[in-house]
């Protein structure tokens, strides 16, 4: 393990030693750090996977990002805000400094959030959700055929007609859910916290503040259905 953390880090620098130091503890650690693993010093699944992976296979991703890169808007009217999928943080850039930064929430890995380049049209305050068709089939729907009218209960939702008028979750299945609409009122129960920042996109992706302060302290923050929580809005 010392001679391959020395090829990918050059440390440690005794890589003949056979023994578990303080010198390889350290090094694993900062290996970690430099691949955005949790700093744990353990060979954990994460960090075997990272140090098991190729040159080709890295120089294939290197290559990738840079065409992404290129391919960037790098002429941004100042100020504006830079999030860092990958790194999971928000930057606020004016007069070419970051004035300030803050972790975010990203989309999980099966609901990912896309690269885009957006100006944010309005802030709502106390903003009310309207649960987006995706999370309406693939999460809503389920729950409401394994708990009925109680899985909406227990997140504050409440379940419309076409109409506006509310209605029993126990009309809603598989086959019909597009006919209803699934909303949360503002409150401090609210998915969307107190703040939502709207911004013109494709994906109908926003910006806002949650309840679940919990997930900033996590090293791994990609949990969210696609659009960013912010730590600090």
């Amino acid at each position: 393990m010392r001679k391959r953390l020395y090829a990918e880090i050059n440390l440690p620098t005794d890589t003949s030693n056979q023994t578990w130091t303080l010198d390889l503890l350290e090094s694993l650690k900062y290996f970690q750090y430099r691949h955005q693993i949790r700093e744990t010093g353990k060979m954990d699944t994460a960090t075997i996977r990272r140090l098991n992976t190729n040159l080709d296979e890295k120089l294939r991703k290197l290559a990738l990002n840079m065409e992404r890169m290129r391919w960037l808007r790098h002429d941004f009217q100042q100020p504006f805000i830079w999030v860092n999928i990958p790194k999971m943080d928000l930057e606020y850039v004016e007069k070419d400094s970051i004035q300030f930064a803050m972790r975010v929430v990203i989309g999980r890995p099966g609901r990912p959030t896309p690269s885009l380049d957006s100006k944010i049209e309005n802030i709502v305050f106390s903003p009310p959700w309207i649960v987006p068709p995706t999370i309406m089939r693939e999460e809503v729907v389920p729950g409401i055929a394994r708990r009925g009218g109680s899985y909406l209960a227990r997140r504050g939702l409440k379940a419309y007609d076409r109409r506006g008028r509310v209605v029993n979750a126990s009309r809603i299945n598989a086959k019909n859910f597009r006919s209803f609409s699934i909303g949360q009122a503002p409150g401090y129960r609210s998915s969307l916290g107190e703040v939502k920042f709207n911004m013109p996109n494709p994906w109908s992706i926003y910006m806002h503040d949650t309840p679940h302060r919990e997930d900033f302290v996590k090293f791994n923050r990609a949990y969210s259905s696609v659009c960013v929580r912010v730590q600090k809005p």
